[in-house]
């Protein structure tokens, strides 16, 4: 709880002024934040090199480091994408997929990748149940249970 509240705090000072060139429904959107993930979102590199320098700033203002261990870069694009965003003297590393809250973001910006893992999670659920499609079981159960069981898993 204590950390979520110096994050929060941290953001505040951290957006404070600052203008995205990033909306989604004319609502500007620079960032993502769950519990002690952070994603910063930006339209070019200066824009993301600028917003970084300013997370680290505000950090080292609470006496709090930015570890650059787990920090990646995503571009979307369908080009080849060469990015120099640092933290301090260190580069981060660019890559092509990450996965953000369970849901894999891929450097296209399709679906493709989430799209065929849930396509074979369900596959898999479906072969599961082998016994139960073949049983004497309602097809009114069979098709609750599919509902419930495969259509969930596909669609979560």
């Amino acid at each position: 709880m204590l950390l979520n509240i110096f994050l929060k705090s941290i953001m505040q000072d951290v957006l404070e002024g600052y203008h995205t060139s990033i909306s989604i429904g004319g609502r500007p959107l620079s960032n993502l934040r769950f519990k002690d993930d952070i994603d910063l979102l930006a339209g070019i590199e200066p824009e993301l090199q600028g917003l970084t320098n300013r997370l680290a700033e505000c950090a080292s203002q609470y006496r709090m480091e930015i570890s650059t261990e787990n920090l990646q870069i995503l571009v979307n694009s369908n080009t080849e994408s060469n990015t120099n965003i640092t933290v301090g003297n260190e580069k981060l590393k660019e890559v092509t997929t990450f996965k953000y809250l369970g849901l894999t973001l891929s450097k296209d910006g399709t679906g493709t990748i989430e799209i065929r893992k849930r396509i074979a999670m369900a596959t898999s659920v479906i072969n599961q149940l082998t016994k139960i499609w073949k049983s004497s079981m309602s097809l009114n159960v069979k098709i609750k249970l599919y509902k419930s069981l495969v259509l969930s898993t596909l669609l979560y």
